[in-house]
Formats: C-alpha cells, sequence, structure tokens
C-alpha cells in the first residue's frame, strides 16, 4: 500500500500537500453555485395588511351568498346551477388559510356555508363533492 511508515521513536514523514491551484475553484463553478443558491433561497412569505384580508375575505362571503341565490333561482329551469361549484375552489382556498379563516368566521362566513349546505327545493341534498370538500374545510375552521 502507499502507507508510510516511519522507524520506531520517529516522527511520520508528512505527505506533501498537492498544488495550491486544486484548492481554488474555478470562477465559472463559483458563479453557478451562487445562482443555484439563490434560486433555493427560501422566499418571504406573502404578507398581506390585515384590512385588505378583511374586505378580500367579506367581498367573497358576499358572492357565497350571490352564488347560493343564482343555483337557487336555477332551480326547476332549464339553468345548470353551477354557481357554487364554480367558487368553491376559492372558498376552500380562503377557509384553509388561518389568516382569513379568521376573517371568514367573524364576517358571517358560517351563514354563507348554511346557504351553500342548505337542501335543495326539492328536498335533496347539494352536490356530494361540494358537501364534502366544505365540511373537510369547515373541521379547520378556528
Amino acid at each position: 500500500g502507499g502507507e508510510l511508515v516511519a522507524p520506531l521513536g520517529q516522527p511520520k514523514p508528512k505527505r506533501k500537500k498537492k498544488a495550491q491551484e486544486e484548492d481554488v475553484w474555478p470562477e465559472a463553478f463559483n458563479d453557478k453555485l451562487v445562482k443555484v443558491l439563490h434560486m433555493i433561497r427560501a422566499r418571504k412569505p406573502l404578507t398581506i395588511k390585515d384590512e385588505e384580508a378583511q374586505s378580500f375575505v367579506q367581498e367573497a362571503i358576499t358572492k357565497m351568498f350571490d352564488a347560493a341565490k343564482a343555483d337557487d333561482e336555477c332551480f326547476g329551469t332549464d339553468r345548470p346551477a353551477e354557481h357554487k361549484m364554480k367558487m368553491l375552489p376559492k372558498v376552500i382556498t380562503i377557509m384553509n388559510k388561518y389568516h382569513f379563516a379568521v376573517h371568514f368566521v367573524t364576517f358571517d362566513g358560517c351563514k354563507a356555508l348554511a346557504a351553500w349546505m342548505k337542501s335543495l327545493p326539492n328536498g335533496a341534498m347539494p352536490n356530494v363533492h361540494l358537501r364534502t370538500e366544505l365540511l373537510n374545510a369547515m373541521s379547520r375552521l378556528p
């Protein structure tokens, strides 16, 4: 093997250091590394002013009541009652974000949910997907 063996009582001979050039990183590599590190750096979370959050949530709740009313008006006509279903992803997102969820509860979001979850005029339950998504999100409300 390549082991260095010293006679008893004498210090081991030291290996010569590799050329100093090998310890220096090429400049192009450093530039690429810096770019990668900047790309993977955690970005600041989106900051939303409380007043903006309140008005956003209040507006969404108003639209929820409008969607429920529009769907009710579609019953018994040839028009599909799709207003609540189209708005569902936005409502779920609002309910799942804690900062929005607090305002959702404060500004009658639960009454809007009741309007969405109530039975249809013929006694049938609302869409099963709508009910399931809303109930799951409701379980996380403050």
